[in-house]
């Protein structure tokens, strides 16, 4: 993204150009507030609106430390981003449906935290599957030893949708630009 707003930047030097980085509920806020012209969110399928440019998708899964039990008679100790974080909200509906529920154990805003306290056996969080795919190769954000995806007696959760949104009326040869750019990186069309 670093090198895309660059470029933009030297594209457009009369556009003044600001970026924030936060969770998809604050982006989504902003753009209602009007204090943001454009977000790069994620959204379940079932949130996708007409306007939504459309950047990839990627599965959600439970994520636990390998020697990790989980007991069926209390609630699930939960790991999550931040207290109004959309997967949790997602695993609060959807386990209450099953008659259980969660327990908030730890919140933290980055996927290192995260992936760290599941790891330790604080509890389970649900991460993208590419996150987990990156560690197992290795990749720039750790390593997957320790991990495991749980598969067994938890809802499957629903795929995620990246999406570029933009804020109401908002529709601009810059911002059309800097969309194109994204998509263009992103191996998108």
């Amino acid at each position: 993204m670093a090198q895309i707003l660059s470029s933009f930047s030297t594209s457009f030097p009369n556009v003044a150009l600001t970026s924030r980085v936060a969770h998809t509920p604050e982006l989504v806020r902003w753009l209602r507030a009007g204090e943001i012209d454009m977000a790069l969110i994620e959204v379940f399928e079932s949130e996708l609106r007409a306007g939504d440019h459309l950047l990839g998708q990627q599965q959600v899964v439970w994520l636990q430390a390998e020697d990790f039990v989980l007991d069926p008679g209390r609630p699930i100790p939960f790991v999550t981003y931040h207290k109004d974080c959309f997967y949790k909200a997602w695993a609060e509906k959807a386990l209450a449906e099953s008659g259980r529920s969660l327990r908030g154990v730890f919140e933290c805003p980055s996927i290192e935290g995260m992936v760290n306290a599941v790891r330790s056996g604080l509890g389970i969080g649900l991460v993208n599957l590419g996150v987990f795919e990156q560690r197992q190769q290795g990749g720039r954000r750790g390593d997957s030893r320790g991990l495991k995806i749980e598969h067994v007696d938890l809802p499957e959760p629903p795929a995620i949708q990246h999406v570029a949104r933009f804020s109401a009326g908002i529709s601009t040869r810059q911002m059309d630009k800097l969309l194109e750019s994204i998509k263009n990186e992103l191996g998108t069309r």
